[in-house]
Protein backbone atom coordinates (compact mmCIF):
# COMPACT_ATOMS: atom_id res chain seq x y z
CA UNK A 1 0.00 0.00 0.00
CA UNK A 2 1.27 3.27 -1.21
CA UNK A 3 2.11 5.75 1.95
CA UNK A 4 0.36 9.05 2.21
CA UNK A 5 2.03 11.77 3.59
CA UNK A 6 0.20 13.38 6.07
CA UNK A 7 1.51 16.86 6.46
CA UNK A 8 1.45 19.03 9.54
CA UNK A 9 -1.00 21.72 8.07
CA UNK A 10 -3.66 20.68 10.57
CA UNK A 11 -5.49 23.33 12.49
CA UNK A 12 -3.06 24.15 16.37
CA UNK A 13 -5.83 22.53 17.90
CA UNK A 14 -6.25 19.28 16.50
CA UNK A 15 -2.14 18.80 16.77
CA UNK A 16 -2.41 19.20 20.26
CA UNK A 17 -2.17 22.89 21.08
CA UNK A 18 -4.91 25.53 21.87
CA UNK A 19 -4.80 28.05 19.68
CA UNK A 20 -3.62 30.54 22.39
CA UNK A 21 -0.75 28.28 23.14
CA UNK A 22 0.34 28.45 19.71
CA UNK A 23 4.09 29.01 18.72
CA UNK A 24 4.66 28.66 22.46
CA UNK A 25 7.41 26.26 23.14
CA UNK A 26 6.60 22.70 24.66
CA UNK A 27 2.65 24.24 24.76
CA UNK A 28 0.18 21.22 25.34
CA UNK A 29 -3.32 20.58 26.77
CA UNK A 30 -4.09 17.92 28.85
CA UNK A 31 -6.15 14.79 27.31
CA UNK A 32 -8.67 13.84 28.43
CA UNK A 33 -9.53 10.34 28.29
CA UNK A 34 -12.10 10.14 25.77
CA UNK A 35 -10.64 12.47 23.39
CA UNK A 36 -8.48 10.84 20.47
CA UNK A 37 -5.59 11.10 21.95
CA UNK A 38 -6.03 9.09 24.61
CA UNK A 39 -6.77 5.66 22.00
CA UNK A 40 -3.81 3.68 21.68
CA UNK A 41 -5.52 0.52 19.81
CA UNK A 42 -8.14 1.49 17.66
CA UNK A 43 -11.17 -0.55 15.91
CA UNK A 44 -14.08 -0.42 12.99
CA UNK A 45 -17.45 -1.49 13.55
CA UNK A 46 -19.31 -2.48 11.40
CA UNK A 47 -22.28 -4.65 11.65
CA UNK A 48 -20.74 -8.24 12.85
CA UNK A 49 -17.51 -7.21 11.83
CA UNK A 50 -14.76 -5.78 14.09
CA UNK A 51 -12.00 -4.61 12.10
CA UNK A 52 -8.58 -3.75 13.69
CA UNK A 53 -6.46 -0.28 13.21
CA UNK A 54 -2.75 -0.15 12.51
CA UNK A 55 -1.01 2.92 14.18
CA UNK A 56 1.64 2.29 12.03
CA UNK A 57 -0.03 2.62 8.49
CA UNK A 58 -3.33 4.35 7.24
CA UNK A 59 -6.53 1.87 6.77
CA UNK A 60 -7.83 3.45 3.10
CA UNK A 61 -11.43 2.78 2.85
CA UNK A 62 -13.65 2.68 -0.39
CA UNK A 63 -14.69 0.27 -3.57
CA UNK A 64 -11.31 -0.58 -5.05
CA UNK A 65 -10.71 -4.10 -3.80
CA UNK A 66 -6.71 -3.60 -5.81
CA UNK A 67 -6.07 -0.31 -3.17
CA UNK A 68 -8.58 -0.22 -0.43
CA UNK A 69 -8.12 -2.37 3.07
CA UNK A 70 -11.48 -2.13 3.74
CA UNK A 71 -13.42 -2.87 0.67
CA UNK A 72 -17.54 -1.43 0.90
CA UNK A 73 -19.09 -3.22 -2.77
CA UNK A 74 -21.66 -0.55 -3.22
CA UNK A 75 -21.86 1.92 -6.15
CA UNK A 76 -22.63 4.81 -4.00
CA UNK A 77 -18.99 4.47 -2.48
CA UNK A 78 -16.15 5.75 -4.29
CA UNK A 79 -12.77 3.57 -5.77
CA UNK A 80 -10.99 5.44 -2.97
CA UNK A 81 -13.54 7.21 -0.15
CA UNK A 82 -11.96 7.79 3.04
CA UNK A 83 -8.74 6.99 4.50
CA UNK A 84 -7.88 7.02 8.49
CA UNK A 85 -4.43 7.26 10.21
CA UNK A 86 -3.16 7.58 13.31
CA UNK A 87 -0.91 10.03 14.49
CA UNK A 88 0.86 9.38 17.85
CA UNK A 89 -2.19 7.69 19.75
CA UNK A 90 -4.78 10.14 18.01
CA UNK A 91 -6.46 9.05 14.87
CA UNK A 92 -7.95 11.15 11.83
CA UNK A 93 -10.57 10.66 8.82
CA UNK A 94 -10.14 12.50 5.60
CA UNK A 95 -12.80 12.43 2.88
CA UNK A 96 -10.38 11.76 -0.24
CA UNK A 97 -12.71 13.80 -2.44
CA UNK A 98 -15.67 11.43 -2.74
CA UNK A 99 -18.51 11.63 -4.58
CA UNK A 100 -21.15 11.14 -1.48
CA UNK A 101 -18.66 12.69 1.35
CA UNK A 102 -17.61 11.37 4.70
CA UNK A 103 -20.06 12.29 7.79
CA UNK A 104 -19.26 11.70 11.35
CA UNK A 105 -21.74 12.07 13.94
CA UNK A 106 -24.10 13.57 11.08
CA UNK A 107 -21.20 16.24 10.38
CA UNK A 108 -19.82 16.14 7.37
CA UNK A 109 -15.80 15.41 7.18
CA UNK A 110 -13.73 18.69 5.71
CA UNK A 111 -10.03 18.19 6.01
CA UNK A 112 -8.19 16.29 8.64
CA UNK A 113 -11.34 14.64 11.05
CA UNK A 114 -10.00 13.70 14.88
CA UNK A 115 -11.76 10.76 16.01
CA UNK A 116 -12.84 9.40 19.59
CA UNK A 117 -14.75 6.19 20.47
CA UNK A 118 -18.15 5.67 19.74
CA UNK A 119 -17.90 8.11 16.76
CA UNK A 120 -20.46 7.04 14.19
CA UNK A 121 -18.78 7.21 10.24
CA UNK A 122 -21.03 7.60 8.05
CA UNK A 123 -19.73 6.13 4.69
CA UNK A 124 -22.94 5.80 1.96
CA UNK A 125 -24.67 3.91 2.96
CA UNK A 126 -22.18 2.21 5.29
CA UNK A 127 -22.30 2.68 9.23
CA UNK A 128 -19.42 2.22 11.08
CA UNK A 129 -18.61 2.51 14.74
CA UNK A 130 -15.03 3.97 15.55
CA UNK A 131 -13.98 2.42 19.14
CA UNK A 132 -11.20 1.40 21.40
CA UNK A 133 -10.60 -1.53 23.85
CA UNK A 134 -13.40 -0.80 26.08
CA UNK A 135 -16.10 -1.67 23.96
CA UNK A 136 -17.81 -4.49 25.09
CA UNK A 137 -17.34 -6.44 21.97
CA UNK A 138 -14.10 -5.87 21.60
CA UNK A 139 -13.44 -6.93 24.78
CA UNK A 140 -15.21 -10.34 24.44
CA UNK A 141 -12.78 -10.62 21.41
CA UNK A 142 -9.31 -9.86 23.29
CA UNK A 143 -10.71 -12.35 26.21
CA UNK A 144 -11.45 -15.25 23.44
CA UNK A 145 -7.93 -14.23 21.86
CA UNK A 146 -6.42 -14.81 24.67
CA UNK A 147 -7.98 -18.49 25.61
CA UNK A 148 -7.06 -19.01 21.88
CA UNK A 149 -3.30 -17.92 22.51
CA UNK A 150 -3.26 -20.35 25.90
CA UNK A 151 -4.43 -23.12 23.63
CA UNK A 152 -1.26 -25.76 23.06
CA UNK A 153 -0.45 -25.67 19.08
CA UNK A 154 -1.59 -28.98 19.04
CA UNK A 155 -4.79 -28.53 20.98
CA UNK A 156 -8.57 -27.43 20.05
CA UNK A 157 -10.29 -24.34 20.89
CA UNK A 158 -14.39 -24.39 21.30
CA UNK A 159 -17.41 -22.58 22.44
CA UNK A 160 -20.74 -21.60 21.56
CA UNK A 161 -21.87 -19.15 19.08
CA UNK A 162 -24.09 -17.19 21.28
CA UNK A 163 -20.92 -16.22 23.12
CA UNK A 164 -18.51 -15.62 20.01
CA UNK A 165 -20.48 -15.27 17.09
CA UNK A 166 -19.30 -16.61 13.45
CA UNK A 167 -18.05 -13.21 12.34
CA UNK A 168 -15.69 -12.82 15.46
CA UNK A 169 -14.71 -16.19 15.58
CA UNK A 170 -13.48 -16.18 11.98
CA UNK A 171 -12.21 -12.50 12.57
CA UNK A 172 -10.33 -13.98 15.55
CA UNK A 173 -8.78 -17.10 13.63
CA UNK A 174 -7.94 -14.76 11.01
CA UNK A 175 -6.34 -11.91 13.72
CA UNK A 176 -4.28 -14.36 15.19
CA UNK A 177 -3.03 -16.60 11.67
CA UNK A 178 -3.93 -20.04 13.04
CA UNK A 179 -4.22 -22.79 11.00
CA UNK A 180 -6.61 -25.75 11.00
CA UNK A 181 -10.42 -26.91 10.71
CA UNK A 182 -13.11 -25.27 12.16
CA UNK A 183 -16.05 -27.27 12.69
CA UNK A 184 -19.88 -25.65 13.21
CA UNK A 185 -22.79 -27.04 14.33
CA UNK A 186 -25.78 -24.84 13.93
CA UNK A 187 -28.79 -25.29 16.03
CA UNK A 188 -30.51 -27.44 14.04
CA UNK A 189 -27.39 -29.76 13.69
CA UNK A 190 -26.12 -28.87 10.35
CA UNK A 191 -22.14 -28.95 10.19
CA UNK A 192 -19.87 -26.78 8.49
CA UNK A 193 -16.19 -27.38 7.97
CA UNK A 194 -14.01 -24.45 7.24
CA UNK A 195 -10.30 -25.19 6.48
CA UNK A 196 -7.78 -22.27 7.45
CA UNK A 197 -4.48 -21.93 6.98
CA UNK A 198 -2.45 -18.72 8.49
CA UNK A 199 -5.90 -17.19 8.69
CA UNK A 200 -6.87 -17.44 5.33
CA UNK A 201 -10.11 -19.45 4.66
CA UNK A 202 -9.36 -22.17 1.93
CA UNK A 203 -12.02 -23.95 1.40
CA UNK A 204 -15.81 -23.58 3.59
CA UNK A 205 -18.70 -25.85 2.79
CA UNK A 206 -22.35 -25.51 4.63
CA UNK A 207 -25.81 -27.23 3.64
CA UNK A 208 -24.06 -28.54 0.31
CA UNK A 209 -22.84 -24.95 -0.29
CA UNK A 210 -19.14 -24.43 -1.25
CA UNK A 211 -16.69 -21.83 -1.16
CA UNK A 212 -17.71 -17.89 -0.59
CA UNK A 213 -21.59 -19.05 -0.47
CA UNK A 214 -21.44 -21.33 2.28
CA UNK A 215 -19.65 -18.93 3.94
CA UNK A 216 -22.07 -16.09 3.41
CA UNK A 217 -24.77 -18.60 4.77
CA UNK A 218 -22.72 -19.60 7.71
CA UNK A 219 -22.43 -16.02 9.19
CA UNK A 220 -26.53 -15.87 9.79
CA UNK A 221 -25.96 -18.69 12.24
CA UNK A 222 -26.96 -17.30 15.79
CA UNK A 223 -26.27 -20.60 17.57
CA UNK A 224 -24.78 -23.58 17.89
CA UNK A 225 -21.14 -24.45 18.70
CA UNK A 226 -17.58 -24.83 17.30
CA UNK A 227 -14.76 -26.59 17.79
CA UNK A 228 -11.33 -25.47 16.12
CA UNK A 229 -8.68 -28.33 15.83
CA UNK A 230 -4.92 -26.71 15.30
CA UNK A 231 -3.27 -28.58 12.25
CA UNK A 232 -2.45 -27.89 8.60
CA UNK A 233 -5.26 -28.42 7.03
CA UNK A 234 -5.31 -30.47 3.55
CA UNK A 235 -5.17 -27.84 0.82
CA UNK A 236 -7.56 -28.47 -1.79
CA UNK A 237 -7.33 -28.57 -5.27
CA UNK A 238 -8.70 -25.21 -6.22
CA UNK A 239 -8.38 -23.07 -2.94
CA UNK A 240 -10.55 -19.89 -2.43
CA UNK A 241 -8.89 -16.76 -3.81
CA UNK A 242 -10.95 -14.11 -1.73
CA UNK A 243 -9.33 -12.63 1.14
CA UNK A 244 -10.94 -13.72 4.89
CA UNK A 245 -12.01 -9.66 5.45
CA UNK A 246 -13.17 -8.85 2.03
CA UNK A 247 -15.13 -12.18 2.63
CA UNK A 248 -16.71 -10.90 5.80
CA UNK A 249 -17.17 -7.61 4.68
CA UNK A 250 -19.62 -8.82 1.57
CA UNK A 251 -21.25 -11.29 3.96
CA UNK A 252 -21.61 -8.30 6.01
CA UNK A 253 -23.37 -6.87 3.25
CA UNK A 254 -25.61 -9.36 2.32
CA UNK A 255 -27.20 -9.96 5.72
CA UNK A 256 -27.61 -6.11 5.88
CA UNK A 257 -29.70 -6.54 2.50
CA UNK A 258 -31.65 -9.47 3.30
CA UNK A 259 -32.70 -7.88 6.58
CA UNK A 260 -33.63 -4.91 4.77
CA UNK A 261 -36.25 -6.79 1.96
CA UNK A 262 -37.22 -8.76 4.68
CA UNK A 263 -38.69 -5.55 6.68
CA UNK A 264 -39.87 -4.23 3.32
CA UNK A 265 -41.66 -7.70 2.61
CA UNK A 266 -43.83 -7.25 6.00
CA UNK A 267 -44.20 -3.68 5.28
CA UNK A 268 -46.02 -4.09 2.01
CA UNK A 269 -47.70 -7.02 2.87
CA UNK A 270 -49.37 -5.69 6.25
CA UNK A 271 -47.79 -8.13 8.36
CA UNK A 272 -46.12 -5.34 10.63
CA UNK A 273 -49.69 -4.25 11.79
CA UNK A 274 -50.63 -8.11 12.81
CA UNK A 275 -50.24 -8.52 16.62
CA UNK A 276 -47.61 -10.49 17.74
CA UNK A 277 -47.85 -14.90 17.60
CA UNK A 278 -49.36 -16.02 21.17
CA UNK A 279 -51.65 -12.73 21.20
CA UNK A 280 -55.35 -13.36 23.07
CA UNK A 281 -57.48 -11.44 20.41
CA UNK A 282 -61.03 -10.55 22.70
CA UNK A 283 -64.45 -11.79 20.89
CA UNK A 284 -65.88 -7.97 19.91
CA UNK A 285 -69.23 -7.70 22.51
CA UNK A 286 -70.98 -4.88 20.64
CA UNK A 287 -71.52 -4.40 16.55
CA UNK A 288 -72.76 -1.48 15.16
CA UNK A 289 -76.47 -1.02 13.78
CA UNK A 290 -76.21 -1.52 10.28
CA UNK A 291 -77.30 1.82 8.45
CA UNK A 292 -81.51 1.10 7.01
CA UNK A 293 -82.29 0.51 3.81
CA UNK A 294 -83.18 3.60 1.21
CA UNK A 295 -86.87 4.16 1.06
CA UNK A 296 -88.06 3.30 -2.92
CA UNK A 297 -88.17 6.75 -4.47
CA UNK A 298 -91.99 5.77 -5.25
CA UNK A 299 -94.37 3.78 -3.71
CA UNK A 300 -95.30 -0.08 -5.36
CA UNK A 301 -98.27 0.33 -7.68
CA UNK A 302 -101.41 -1.77 -5.66
CA UNK A 303 -103.29 -3.86 -8.71
CA UNK A 304 -106.51 -2.73 -9.58
CA UNK A 305 -109.47 -3.85 -8.34
CA UNK A 306 -111.21 -6.77 -9.44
Amino acid sequence: MKQRSHSPELPDAVAGRDASEAGAAGGSRTIAPDSPAAIAQAYLILGDLIIPLSAARETVIGRDNAVCDVVLADPHVSKSHAVIYSRGERYFIEDLGSLNGVLVNDARVDGAQPLSCRDRILVPPYLLEFAGRTHARISRMMQSRAELSATPAAGHFAGQLHILNVTDLIQLLNATRQSGILTIVDEERDSAMLAIHRGEILQAQYRGLRGAEAVYALLARTEGQFEFIHGAPPIPSRPMQIPTLTLLLEGCRIMDENADRHRDTRRHSGFETLPPPGTILAAATHFPTPHPLPEPATSPATCPPA
